[in-house]
């Protein structure tokens, strides 16, 4: 059976979003996508979602804001000794 073409605007909005896609967009998608398909966009939709993209700053910037403080303690420390 074969299903209807997929608007141009919404492919292209899956595409600047992959890998991630959204559950809306899945909602939008599954009319114009197989059965299996949908199954495996569903597996991709919760691949990296923002939150962890968020996570993974904040504790990027946790760390280098550590790597800071300890630099400035050392060389605090260097200029005491000195």
């Amino acid at each position: 059976m074969a299903k209807k073409t997929i608007p141009a605007k919404e492919l292209r909005r899956v595409f600047q979003t992959l890998p991630n896609i959204d559950e809306k967009q899945l909602k939008t998608l599954r009319p114009y996508v197989s059965k299996d398909t949908y199954k495996k966009l569903r597996k991709l939709s919760g691949f990296i979602n923002q939150d962890i993209i968020n996570d993974l700053k904040k504790e990027t910037q946790s760390l280098m804001q550590m790597a800071a403080d300890l630099t400035s303690d050392i060389s605090f420390s260097d200029l005491v000794e000195q």
